[in-house]
């Protein structure tokens, strides 16, 4: 029964990793390139009548560094959340399917996850602004990726929140008065 039941985990664990890398790593961010290309092109070219900004050729290596820099950035954030979170937590950090074994065994404070309540959110969203920066999409940056942080927190505040609410209760009301949302106290 033992091996059966690891068999499971891992099967599920695995989709779980295939079904995010999809979604958050291909989809959404080639969705959102593609949306943001159209708005360009609908309000530059269509409303204001005028030619798309467009930065200098000499500057693209350093934007593209920017941008490398940036997703570097928003990686790493993730990379320490989601270890913190197996590790302190006996927890996997994607899922698909809720299930006693993924879901963490004590609330994790330490690390990223000690300057955020989300920070899997925070580096998801840096890294979505390295797309941006790197498409030099301007509604890219100014109305996709706001909406899609906005709809993000949404998730977290009402779904991920209230469950961890529940599985922690007082630890987690006080774990929410010390440490922000998104935005790190440095």
């Amino acid at each position: 029964m033992k091996k059966f039941e690891t068999l499971y985990l891992v099967t599920i664990q695995a989709l779980g990793y295939m079904w995010y890398l999809s979604v958050f790593a291909i989809l959404l961010p080639a969705a959102l390139v593609a949306l943001s290309e159209g708005s360009d092109f609908f309000i530059f070219d269509g409303i204001l009548n005028i030619a798309q900004p467009v930065l200098p050729s000499i500057l693209n290596p350093i934007v593209t560094l920017v941008a490398l820099v940036v997703l570097t950035m928003g990686l790493m954030i993730i990379l320490e959340a989601s270890f913190s979170l197996y590790h302190k937590a006996n927890a996997f950090p994607f899922t698909i399917i809720p299930h006693k074994h993924l879901e963490p065994d004590e609330l994790v404070t330490v690390g990223w996850y000690g300057k955020v309540r989300h920070p899997m959110k925070l580096g998801y969203i840096i890294m979505l602004l390295a797309l941006g920066i790197y498409t030099q999409s301007i509604t890219f940056l100014i109305l996709w990726l706001p909406l899609v942080t906005g709809l993000m927190l949404e998730y977290g505040l009402i779904i991920e929140e209230r469950g961890l609410q529940r599985q922690f209760g007082n630890s987690y009301k006080k774990y929410k008065k010390k440490v922000p949302v998104l935005l790190p106290k440095f």
